[in-house]
């Protein structure tokens, strides 16, 4: 029997894209699946799209936030969802059809795993494209190697973006909003397991411009010192949490990833 997975949509102001992105998962040659849409407070014709997929098809449910829940839309979609496998999708990002057979086989398959993604292709505004770089698999036995392997190269974090056993969000997700929470969920999830990244390309993502984060960071923070240091948060939330092993060299990847961000705050300033 198929295992049903659940896909999390949380959308903003998505109306451009939505279609695009919802059409892709009716595509899915896994067809035992849930699409949950959550639009939080668009401006847009977001709602009224959410609507007409609704009437279309019983597997999609819709609801729409009564306040703008920001990061949190993401929990509140694991939360809703009640089945062992689930999986986000942006409202701008699209999969092809063979993303869940392939990702669902190998988790299936491998009860080391935690979570499965693919290769992912990022589009630029220009119409150009490119390989994500943060997808690759992290498969070691040790935990500290896994998340020094990760800690020293989350780039874009499309593994985020993977099927994972749903239990492990749940067990991960930080309860308070900060800048770059996703990477310290992505973080946590390795300390339960492995993930496995497959060598086709079967995620497609447009590239948010490198100023929204500055706008994103701004609206995250307002002590100096989290905005000087964009990831110093992060590490202190990783610090604290019972989960993560502190040592030597989890606090040096961590050293490096801060003053790394912090460059690149710089020069994007």
């Amino acid at each position: 029997m198929m295992k049903t997975v659940t896909i999390g949509m949380p959308l903003y102001n998505n109306g451009r894209t939505l279609r695009r992105a919802v059409d892709s998962i009716l595509a899915q040659t896994h067809t035992n699946f849930k699409l949950i849409l959550s639009d939080d407070g668009s401006s847009d014709d977001t709602w009224a799209i959410c609507e007409d997929y609704q009437r279309l098809d019983d597997r999609i449910e819709i609801i729409r936030q009564e306040k703008n829940l920001y990061y949190k839309n993401f929990f509140y979609l694991v939360e809703r969802a009640d089945t062992d496998y689930f999986c986000w999708l942006a409202g701008d990002d699209y999969l092809a059809e063979d993303f869940l057979t392939h990702t669902l086989n190998e988790l299936e398959q491998d009860l080391g795993l935690i979570s499965c993604n693919s290769q992912c292709q990022f589009e630029n505004e220009d119409g150009s494209t490119f390989l994500a770089k943060g997808a690759f698999s992290i498969e070691q036995d040790d935990k500290t190697e896994r998340l020094v392997s990760y800690l020293s190269h989350p780039f874009d974090n499309s593994r985020m973006y993977g099927v994972f056993r749903r239990q492990v969000i749940l067990d991960c997700f930080p309860d308070e909003i900060f800048h770059a929470y996703d990477w310290a969920l992505s973080a946590l999830t390795l300390c339960y397991g492995k993930q496995r990244c497959l060598s086709e390309t079967l995620m497609f993502r447009e590239k948010t411009p490198t100023f929204s984060y500055s706008k994103m960071l701004t609206r995250d923070h307002r002590f100096f010192l989290y905005r000087a240091f964009p990831v110093l948060y992060m590490s202190f939330f990783l610090l604290k949490h019972k989960q993560f092993p502190i040592n030597f060299r989890t606090v040096m990847a961590l050293l490096k990833l801060n003053f790394k961000k912090r460059e690149e705050y710089l020069r994007n300033r």
